[in-house]
């Protein structure tokens, strides 16, 4: 056996040969040599068969796989489930958080970007608001009907006052004028003032938040119409819009 000399066989165990050390890499570089092919050489392989892919000349003659990107008809299930996983991902990173606290909840307010969904807060804030204002109506309107009953009976009792009979002597004492107090006057203006203040403060905090639940609503819409799209065009064209 020359030197030179190499030994190839195929799955057949049909042996090959002898060929020379360039005839085994012109062979590897046009695919002619597999996984499964076998060389001996008397020297390189102390006559041994051994697997060609472990022969350094033959690894290295190899073709080089193309980097290509497998078009969108190859995609296989794997690939269409990685896509999906990756569409529900950005979907998730998309969706707006609740806030844990109320003082999240307040800051998330502030957040033009509407990353946070604060509409559980509002309508609890708007519930607890429109309570408050009901108990508080309730109570006006109990203090109010006890004092016209009350006024009703002190009028039947200066009525009855009127239709005794009249003693010259008394009716001729004149009656005192209470005229209302100046200071009693300005608490009241004072009173007035303030509830119309803060009626005004709360239904414009009302305003706005509630303008605010009216923006998430839509942000909602159009975030799902996104995900509508991407979803269609997951399973229409087998791609995922990134």
């Amino acid at each position: 056996m020359a030197k030179d000399d190499w030994y190839l066989r195929h799955r057949d165990r049909i042996e090959h040969g002898p060929y020379s050390q360039a005839d085994l890499a012109a062979a590897a570089a046009q695919g002619n040599i597999t996984d499964e092919t076998e060389v001996r050489h008397a020297v390189h392989t102390q006559n041994k068969w051994v697997k060609a892919l472990r022969v350094r000349f033959v690894a290295e003659a190899l073709p080089k796989p193309p980097k290509t990107t497998p078009s969108n008809e190859f995609h296989g299930l794997e690939s269409l489930g990685e896509q999906q996983r990756n569409t529900r991902l950005r979907r998730m990173s998309n969706r707006p958080t609740i806030p844990t606290t109320w003082l999240g909840a307040f800051a998330a307010i502030f957040d033009f970007r509407f990353r946070y969904f604060v509409t559980p807060y509002i309508i609890r804030v708007t519930w607890a608001i429109v309570v408050a204002v009901l108990a508080f109506q309730v109570t006006l309107s109990g203090l109010g009907t006890i004092a016209l009953i009350v006024g009703e009976l002190h009028d039947s009792d200066e009525s009855a006052a009127i239709a005794r009979p009249r003693i010259p002597q008394v009716d001729n004492i004149p009656s005192p004028v209470f005229a209302p107090s100046p200071v009693l006057e300005k608490l009241e203006r004072f009173r007035l003032h303030v509830i119309i203040y803060v009626g005004t403060i709360v239904a414009t905090i009302l305003f706005g938040l509630w303008v605010r639940i009216g923006l998430e609503f839509t942000m909602a819409i159009v975030r799902g119409a996104e995900d509508l799209h991407a979803l269609r065009d997951l399973f229409e064209n087998g791609k995922a819009r990134p």
